[in-house]
């Protein structure tokens, strides 16, 4: 049929690709110019060319219709293409409405076997195919490698010819995550390494914080710190200068924070104002709360009851898919059911294992406070110890499987002044165990940088907790040996 191009300035003879949602209604329909690249759509399509189709297996996701053609020519029957192109390659991060596509598939993902990324071969494809990877979870996708001088599934097929295009997308390969890989699995990645350098995460907004804290993608902090002290002010506090600065998008799962307080917080920190004494005009408001909205979801149990890590993992999951997370709050561990049958100690470390798991899976950092145990003794001013990740009730995991863990510590003689201690980093090139100060203003529920500050550590530090630890000790062997076993196999 002809259609009118907008490239072409006329009428031109075109292919037209209708797009149905899953329940077989018409959404849009898509021409393309048979001669060139030109496009013209009636409609607006929202989810994968083709998904009406889907049958019980795996998925093939590609960037175009003509790609997923050359799929369903080759046999491949449960191949479908993005329906607006690739979304570009983000500076921060991508748009709130890049994936909704992907948002309106899940149940057919859900269902999938596998999901296998089919995108273009250059530096925009390869993007969009790892958030597809991060969103989905790459312990679930697989991909296709073109090769070098090939930029996408058509020009495989033009170019290799029937039979070595069938050979191609036959030796698809699991996502990088974890398992036994030779090194040329990791060739891009060594390259990347070896052009920048490696990552040196993000930025927490702080100077001085800086300097022994950064946050990684895929990886796990443990907050730790007497009540108190500020543990979920600081997380907070982190999440919304990444938000600023980097426009992550983040999911809280707060026990003891009704979101309606929790959201008035944020506000706050936002503002650099107290929502409370100084109340925002209309315009700052809906500004502010606007922001929150885009930034922050929330995992919310109004009737104040316990919940179990998989129904926690699983929402989070959702959020990675539908908001495009980067990170989330875990606040605090002890709102968690144990799972039954499991000694405290096992279900700690079995649960660490997850979320650890999680992280990896979808590129999220998670934080997760944690309360330390009640100290049998104090130090000699009388003041309860600054805990470390031995301090952690029920288990030696909390040290072991961090990759980064924090304790937030206060006085109570200076109680405006913040210590930030750093007792785990597990990569040198995000951190270092030290310290640094921030002050606290609670009226505008933020923090301010306080390496300025006359201030002497060893009055809000104390005497540390010097407990028995042998128990912790040979805990941790037995995890170490555990986690050896674990990365051999």
């Amino acid at each position: 049929m002809n259609k009118y191009i907008n490239v072409a300035g006329k009428e031109v003879a075109c292919i037209a690709f209708p797009y149905y949602n899953q329940d077989g209604n018409k959404e849009a329909v898509k021409f393309r110019s048979i001669n060139g690249k030109g496009f013209s759509c009636e409609g607006s399509p929202k989810g994968l060319w083709r998904i009406e189709t889907y049958v019980e297996g795996d998925i093939w996701i590609t960037e175009g219709e003509i790609d997923a053609m050359s799929l369903v020519q080759a046999g491949i029957d449960n191949a479908f293409s993005i329906p607006n192109g690739v979304p570009g390659k983000p500076t921060k991060g991508y748009s709130e409405d890049a994936f909704g596509w992907l948002w309106s598939a899940q149940e057919a993902i859900k269902s999938a076997e596998r999901v296998i990324i089919c995108g273009d071969n250059d530096e925009p494809g390869r993007a969009c195919s790892e958030e597809i990877a991060r969103r989905v979870g790459r312990d679930k996708c697989w991909r296709v490698v073109l090769p070098e001088d090939i930029k996408d599934l058509n020009e495989a097929l033009v170019k290799l010819g029937n039979a070595e295009f069938r050979r191609l997308i036959g030796r698809i390969e699991p996502w990088p995550v974890s398992g036994l890989y030779d090194a040329g699995h990791f060739y891009e990645d060594i390259q990347k390494i070896r052009k920048e350098g490696l990552d040196k995460g993000v930025s927490t907004g702080y100077s001085g914080v800086d300097k022994i804290y950064r946050i990684g993608s895929g990886m796990l902090s443990v907050v730790t710190g007497n009540p108190s002290a500020g543990k979920s002010e600081f997380v907070d506090q982190i999440m919304c200068n990444i938000a600023e600065r980097e426009d992550w998008k983040f999911a809280l799962c707060s026990f003891e924070n009704d979101p309606r307080f929790h959201i008035t917080k944020l506000i706050s920190k936002r503002l650099r104002s107290s929502f409370w004494e100084n109340q925002p005009t209309d315009e700052d408001f809906n500004t502010a709360f606007d922001w929150v909205k885009q930034h922050f979801s929330f995992l919310y149990h109004s009737d104040g009851s316990l919940s179990d890590l998989k129904s926690i993992l699983e929402r989070l999951r959702v959020a990675v898919m539908r908001y495009g997370i980067r990170g989330a709050v875990i606040d605090p561990y002890n709102y968690i059911m144990k799972e039954k049958g499991l000694s405290e100690t096992d279900w700690i470390s079995q649960m660490l294992t997850e979320i650890k798991t999680f992280c990896m899976a979808h590129d999220v950092h998670v934080w997760f406070v944690a309360h330390p145990t009640k100290p049998a003794s104090r130090g000699q001013d009388g003041k309860p110890p600054m805990p470390k990740g031995y301090d952690i009730s029920g288990s030696a995991a909390w040290w072991a499987k961090a990759d980064q863990g924090i304790t937030v510590h206060r006085d109570s003689d200076q109680p405006n002044l913040t210590l930030i201690n750093i007792w785990k980093m597990r990569f040198a090139w995000l951190g270092a165990e030290g310290s640094s100060v921030l002050e606290y203003h609670p009226k505008q529920s933020i923090f301010t940088e306080g390496e300025s500050l006359d201030f002497d550590p060893t009055i809000i530090t104390g005497t540390e907790y010097d407990a028995d630890h042998t128990d912790f000790e040979a805990e941790l062997k037995k995890l170490q040996l555990e986690a050896e076993i674990t990365y051999a196999a």
